[in-house]
């Protein structure tokens, strides 16, 4: 018996889900061995040693969690507000995922636009203040030579002097 449309649609849709379940699973799984190994998970402080504005949420939500507010206050002021929407924004897109939505990565309606500007210009400044100095510091400083490019140069540089 030759493929209905039905049926060619609903293995679409499974396989789309199975893959949805794996990259979720994958995700999870990474983000695990990160909080074990005790890593950085920010590509732009690995990348060029300079923390970048959402530094400090991991930690935050973490301790959000934990109920240690002070701990929140500490490493991002912003958690109690971003980790709910975010959450929400993720489960909202595996939600899409698994009924075959096309396009579930577009924005939320139920966050209005304006709120999505002020978060980001909050995000902005609480960013550019904490380098200054402003709201107690960034709880991450700058670490040009932590950075890979810096490690690589420290590693060049070592094997240099020692050929000398």
């Amino acid at each position: 018996m030759p493929p209905t449309d039905a049926n060619v649609k609903d293995s679409r849709k499974t396989r789309a889900s199975r893959q949805t379940l794996l990259v979720v699973l994958l995700a999870l799984g990474l983000f695990a061995v990160f909080l074990w190994t005790d890593s950085d998970l920010c590509l732009i402080k690995n990348t060029t040693g300079i923390p970048c504005p959402g530094c400090g949420l991991t930690r935050a939500t973490l301790a959000m969690m934990t109920g240690n507010w002070e701990a929140v206050w500490t490493y991002h002021p912003l958690a109690p507000i971003i980790t709910p929407i975010a959450a929400g924004f993720m489960g909202m897109v595996v939600v899409r995922l698994f009924r075959g939505h096309p396009h579930p990565l577009t924005m939320p309606r139920w966050l209005p636009v304006p709120l999505w500007w002020l978060l980001a210009f909050l995000m902005v400044a609480l960013y550019a203040g904490r380098l200054m100095g402003y709201f107690g510091g960034h709880p991450d400083p700058i670490d040009l030579w932590g950075s890979q490019p810096g490690r690589l140069l420290l590693w060049f540089a070592d094997r240099v002097a020692t050929t000398l």
